[in-house]
């Protein structure tokens, strides 16, 4: 860097996200939108935690990712596949691994983004996502120690896609009966 570089913040967030359709950067929008609609406590997200988010209550939420779009244009992918791994998780706060292999999180959002035109891509336009919400204890016994899952799959198996508006509902009407890990 030469003595007359300036750090621009804005232009280093435009060149790493500026495309709306990389998947990372769909991960962090549907993250993001399940913290904002959960209330979720953290004031800024954190890598490779063992959950995505944590409400004020202290229920933990794994957030699972998926669409029609990516860098590579449309995916004719409308049932996609998540992964559901059980494994030792990294705790961020305490430094280290917990030591043992589980499905960490209380709820599981699993996120679908359903814009397929790339003129109409808008991840940040919350009606063109849906969720589907569950717990580790149902992902354990429906699929015990397989690593991944399809959306048809949970849907067959009774999940129901919920809205932005309804989410936090569904999240609080399962976080009542879960025993917490941690």
């Amino acid at each position: 860097m030469n003595d007359n570089m300036e750090i621009d913040v804005a232009g280093f967030f435009s060149w790493a996200y500026g495309d709306s359709r990389d998947e990372d950067f769909g991960v962090m929008t549907a993250e993001n939108l399940v913290h904002k609609s959960l209330y979720g406590i953290a004031p800024r997200r954190i890598n490779w935690d063992a959950y995505d988010v944590v409400t004020s209550d202290g229920t933990t939420v794994e957030v699972k990712c998926s669409g029609k779009m990516s860098t590579r244009g449309y995916i004719d992918q409308p049932n996609p596949t998540y992964d559901i791994r059980i494994k030792d998780p990294w705790l961020v706060c305490e430094n280290r691994y917990l030591g043992r292999s589980c499905r960490y999180a209380d709820i599981w959002v699993f996120t679908f983004y359903s814009e397929d035109r790339s003129d109409y891509l808008d991840p940040f336009n919350a009606d063109k996502w849906e969720y589907l919400v569950t717990t580790s204890d149902w992902l354990n016994e429906m699929f015990g120690n397989q690593k991944t899952v399809r959306r048809s799959v949970l849907l067959k198996a009774g999940l129901k896609p919920v809205g932005c508006v309804d989410l936090r509902k569904a999240v609080d009407a399962l976080a009542c009966n879960v025993a917490t890990l941690h």
